[in-house]
């Protein structure tokens, strides 16, 4: 089993995985082949941000998986949404934060109502 205790070698075995070359995977991303060589080397700081946000879309993972090791690589679904979710969520003015909430509110107890049932 290849080593995957570091960022960089979770990035390195995802894009390998994936079939992408260092400069095919950067430019997908919107960084350097150097950078993406830093970053698969663990020569800078964990990736954050849109490089974050970039590798996990090409890479079809999450951030919990790049930075943590955590969760399956390949089953991003849920994450996804999530982190959509939450990208909306912060767009939100207060107001409307409050109709999600609320909305989600309501959702639960409908679906535990209907668990029940």
């Amino acid at each position: 089993m290849p080593n995957m205790t570091t960022i960089g070698s979770r990035i390195r075995l995802l894009r390998k995985k994936r079939g992408l070359k260092q400069d095919a995977l950067a430019k997908l991303v919107g960084i350097t082949q150097g950078s993406l060589s830093l970053i698969e080397t663990n020569k800078t700081a964990i990736p954050a941000g849109e490089t974050l946000a970039g590798l996990c879309r090409v890479l079809g993972t999450t951030p919990d998986f790049i930075i943590a090791g955590g969760g399956d690589p390949d089953s991003i679904e849920g994450a996804i949404m999530e982190h959509e979710l939450v990208f909306l969520w912060r767009d939100l003015p207060p107001e409307g934060r409050q109709m999600v909430l609320d909305s989600a509110h309501s959702a639960a107890r409908a679906l535990k109502a209907k668990n029940r049932a």
